[in-house]
């Protein structure tokens, strides 16, 4: 007896076919694949819908657009908007949405008219309250989130709650207990805690296969490692260098000038990986000076690196000229991006700012470092200053970290090109 089961989508899917025969006459502009309970989405025309094994119609609606079945739910898009309904074709509940996903867990990804993302359940409720700028499939009861307080990813459980207290500029489900992450340092993998499996950070990196993960260095080695984040195998080297110019750009300005974000807005057009002073005390600072000292010594192993890379920091303080001896020992060209923003501004930013950034106690707060170091970061750049001879470009900290990454790019290539 036939089985939809045994069905393949034809070459030029019009049809589907059982070991190489058509399994029915007719003809659609496109078919998918069948899914239980037996049924595969067919389009001809602007209309969509879903047949049997056979060809016959599953029912007499029709949809602008119709997806596979998942959990007993197909989703489909209506003239009024997106929903799910049942094998029989008929609506789920009467809940539009901008746009549906398949169930997965019993948990399905929705889009609102704002643009903002949940979960909902089976009968079309929501899984929770909160909504967030994207949301991913459930796989083992927990779903990738990119929150809409700071545009950074978690996870979560299928209630809503937040696994860990961990959020990352990329992240993936958890497959075989990790998932692969990225921060301003490069990609790593986490365990269902959210930390860190490893220190190491590689330009790109896959999910574990049975123990060990393909990874890409920065200077695009290929390698195998292993939970630990150990290389256990070098696969290749490419046979031409990176890509990838030898160059590091600096984006300094004072504290509270809004570096940070400009720098989030460069990475989203430079393939630079980024590192910031603040990440590193994160990192490696306890607040004390010889976690100042631990922060700043991992800064300047980036500086020193070889590869290319967006450096972040005040560019003035004791630790300035070892950052420039460092990445002269680099051999990178380097060149400066001043976020030159009013010291009022930059005042008002610092007193507003809740940050868990272990800084050094030393004695002022940081509205009145702000105002110490606005000369100070003046004179850096100013004609015998530190910078002065690297001084790219300068930007405007009150316009848009966009438009001021927009206007670093637009020198930079510039710059890359002479």
């Amino acid at each position: 007896m036939t089985d939809w089961r045994d069905t393949e989508v034809a070459t030029d899917a019009t049809h589907h076919l059982r070991a190489g025969v058509a399994c029915y006459s007719r003809r659609f502009d496109h078919v998918m694949k069948f899914h239980a309970p037996g049924l595969a989405p067919v389009r001809h025309g602007d209309l969509a819908w879903h047949i049997d094994f056979r060809g016959a119609d599953a029912y007499p609606y029709r949809y602008k657009q119709a997806f596979g079945f998942y959990e007993s739910r197909a989703a489909v898009e209506t003239t009024d908007g997106w929903c799910h309904i049942a094998p029989d074709g008929v609506p789920v509940d009467a809940t539009r949405h901008s746009w549906c996903g398949n169930f997965q867990e019993s948990r399905c990804a929705v889009r609102d008219e704002s643009g903002h993302y949940f979960h909902i359940r089976p009968d079309g409720q929501r899984a929770y309250q909160v909504t967030h700028l994207y949301v991913g499939d459930f796989r083992d009861g927990v779903a990738v989130v990119r929150c809409s307080d700071d545009q950074l990813c978690t996870h979560i459980t299928s209630d809503g709650e937040i696994l860990h207290d961990q959020r990352f500029l990329a992240l993936d489900a958890f497959h075989k207990g990790f998932a692969r992450a990225r921060d301003h340092s490069g990609w790593f993998h986490v365990n269902r805690s959210g930390r860190p499996a490893y220190s190491t950070r590689f330009a790109d990196i896959e999910p574990f296969y049975n123990g060990v993960a393909l990874a890409w260095t920065w200077r695009g080695d290929q390698v195998l490692v292993d939970e630990r984040g150990a290389i256990r195998l070098h696969i290749a080297t490419p046979s031409e260098p990176p890509r990838a110019p030898m160059a590091k750009l600096l984006l300094l300005g004072n504290v509270a000038a809004g570096k940070s974000t400009v720098c989030d807005a460069l990475e989203q057009l430079l393939p630079w990986p980024a590192y910031s002073i603040d990440e590193c005390r994160c990192i490696h600072g306890d607040g004390s000076p010889a976690g100042e000292m631990r922060a700043w010594a991992a800064f300047l192993e980036r500086a020193v690196h070889p590869g290319p890379a967006i450096l972040e920091c005040t560019g003035v303080g004791p630790q300035a000229a070892l950052l420039q001896l460092a990445l002269a020992q680099s051999n990178c060209r380097f060149a400066v991006a001043w976020v030159r923003t009013p010291i009022d501004d930059c005042v008002s930013r610092a007193g507003l700012r809740k940050t868990s950034v272990p800084y050094p106690a030393f004695g002022a707060p940081l509205t009145r470092v702000a105002v110490d170091l606005h000369d100070r970061v003046a004179a850096s750049m100013s004609t015998g200053g530190a910078w002065h001879d690297q001084l790219l470009v300068e930007v405007d900290g009150t316009h848009s970290p966009s438009d001021q990454a927009q206007a670093i790019l637009n020198r930079l290539g510039k710059w890359l090109e002479g």
